[in-house]
């Protein structure tokens, strides 16, 4: 999709609204790791923190989890998230939401785990 400069719409609200009609096409499936956000910047032809905020986004929206060194990869569990765009109301106290932080922590450690074994040896 190219972005459409000349659209209210931020370019941000853009691109997250286009990877989360990808995400509901099928072609980044559940488990699926997004592009880089190098290669999402040039494919877009916007700034990085462009992609970088539209990727916040769809952590929020729990469609898509990062790990610091492995990637963005869609939520195991994107059945029932709303991925019509339309911004829903987000409680970080909810369940299901607290789950993806956990995933998102555990993940993290997992990479930072795997560093210092890899300095030991």
């Amino acid at each position: 999709m190219a972005i459409d400069r000349e659209n209210a719409q931020p370019l941000q609200a853009q691109v997250a609204d286009d990877i989360r009609r990808r995400i509901a096409a099928g072609e980044f499936s559940a488990g699926a790791k997004l592009p880089p956000l190098r290669a999402l910047t040039t494919e877009y032809d916007v700034a990085e923190m462009t992609v970088h905020a539209a990727i916040r986004e769809l952590q929020r929206q729990g469609l898509v989890i990062s790990s610091r060194g492995r990637g963005t990869f869609v939520s195991d569990d994107i059945d029932g998230k709303d991925l019509s765009g339309t911004p829903g109301v987000y409680d970080p106290t909810s369940p299901e939401a607290q789950i993806e932080e956990l995933r998102r922590i555990v993940a993290d450690l997992v990479v930072r785990v795997d560093r210092l074994e890899s300095h030991d040896d």
